[in-house]
């Protein structure tokens, strides 16, 4: 049986069709390099409050990266450890994934970096939030975070609101 370009194309479509709905298993994610520095900048200017000011999470990095001893860094629940140390740790390599996912060219490993620096991220607001209802200060955080928080939703479900915004538009 001899296949022609017309068949061969059809049989190309359908497959590409069943994988496009199929693809709702696959994790499809923006990764636009717009939506990847936004996330970068509002995890940064998540607000802490700590001793008797406040200061953004970038601030807190800077002064923790260039001030860190090892003795004093320990990843630990305890609630009469300070978890400052380990959150910037964790926020700068998820900075550090994240730019290298700019630059990385193949498509699989881009998408590696940025969920590791996505749960990099996360990592470190939740260590960050950890003793939060022991502690009245810290809750400031949530508020602050907020745009992080949609930041993030539109990187996991940006596509499909993109296919369903178009979906109306072509049928309303």
């Amino acid at each position: 049986m001899k296949i022609t370009n017309d068949k061969f194309y059809s049989l190309f479509l359908a497959r590409y069709r069943l994988q496009e709905h199929i693809g709702i298993f696959k994790i499809q994610m923006l990764t636009h390099k717009k939506i990847k520095v936004w996330t970068i900048i509002l995890h940064g200017l998540i607000i802490i409050a700590a001793g008797h000011g406040i200061a953004p999470l970038f601030m807190l990095e800077a002064f923790y990266i260039f001030n860190m001893k090892i003795a004093d860094f320990a990843f630990s629940f305890s609630a009469d450890r300070d978890h400052f140390g380990a959150v910037a740790f964790t926020a700068l390599l998820g900075q550090v994934a994240i730019i290298l996912s700019l630059f990385i060219v193949k498509k699989n490993r881009k998408m590696v970096f940025h969920l590791s620096g996505l749960c990099m991220f996360w990592l470190s607001f939740v260590y960050l939030e950890y003793d939060a209802v022991n502690n009245s200060r810290i809750q400031v955080a949530w508020f602050t975070a907020i745009p992080f928080f949609i930041c993030t939703l539109l990187t996991f479900t940006g596509k499909y609101l993109k296919r369903a915004y178009h979906w109306l538009g072509e049928h309303l």
